[in-house]
């Protein structure tokens, strides 16, 4: 089974296949032109299948939800007991 990859990174992986490092063209620009013509002529190709949208699909919950902490006011008051009174003892 083959992984899916977007027509925009088929696109630039084919436009970068030549040059010693990566390159993104800045939106606008000549390369991105260029770039966007290969990614419409991947989507034209009938044997293209498209990547699946990441934002649609449901994720599922890889580390458990952390239980909230006590609330240590509530905590304070009931735990600990108070002072004496030092003044009444020394009488």
């Amino acid at each position: 089974m083959s992984k899916k990859v977007s027509s925009w990174i088929q696109a630039l992986k084919e436009y970068n296949k030549d040059t010693g490092s990566w390159c993104l063209p800045k939106k606008g620009s000549e390369g991105y032109i260029k770039v966007k013509a290969i990614s419409d002529r991947i989507k034209k190709d009938k044997n293209f299948e498209k990547a699946p949208d990441l934002r649609k699909l449901k994720t599922e919950k890889k580390v458990p939800s952390v239980p909230k902490a006590p609330d240590l006011r509530k905590l304070q008051s009931s735990k600990v007991p108070k002072a004496p009174d030092l003044r009444k003892l020394q009488k």
